[in-house]
């Protein structure tokens, strides 16, 4: 996806809708963009996409929230709403795939190194490749594990879950 393009404008139509008295559609459409994005944020072994995911969700949920706020309590929610605030999976919290990316790109350092060679970057064979690469596969492992996906399933911070980097 774009993952910038006319993001705010996705957000101010929703809003428009609402204020204009499509209420309960506009919600519906909110509702869907959370699902959409969470579903998008899980599914990719891509870092960037999966913070946006993230992101997007989070945006999309304060919006929600003050839509939901001008309603009368008793308004029934739309069918879409009900899946997209489904509570979160373990496949959601899991960073794992995405860190696996993250160092299959680092293994592409050293063909970086020797294409475009200038300035600072020196040539590959002055690196070490299997120590760099035990290095950066013990930082990225770190964000592997039940421990952390426990914390994340209570609501709690991982921050201080995480060992030191290697």
């Amino acid at each position: 996806p774009k993952l910038g393009a006319r993001r705010r404008l996705v957000l101010s139509y929703f809003a428009e809708r609402f204020v204009s008295g499509e209420r309960l559609g506009a919600v519906e459409q909110v509702c869907m963009d959370v699902g959409g994005w969470r579903r998008l944020g899980a599914d990719s072994d891509n870092l960037v996409v999966s913070m946006v995911g993230v992101a997007y969700v989070r945006q999309d949920l304060v919006l929600l929230a003050e839509m939901l706020a001008k309603l009368p309590k008793e308004t029934e929610l739309p069918g879409e709403c009900t899946t997209a605030l489904q509570p979160s999976t373990d496949y959601e919290f899991d960073l794992c795939p995405a860190m696996r990316n993250e160092f299959q790109l680092v293994r592409e350092t050293p063909v970086m190194m020797d294409r475009g060679r200038q300035g600072w970057l020196r040539p590959s064979w002055q690196l070490d490749v299997r120590n760099f690469e035990a290095l950066v596969a013990s930082d990225r492992a770190r964000y592997c594990g039940p421990k952390l996906l426990a914390l994340q399933r209570a609501d709690k911070k991982v921050g201080d879950a995480i060992p030191p980097p290697p």
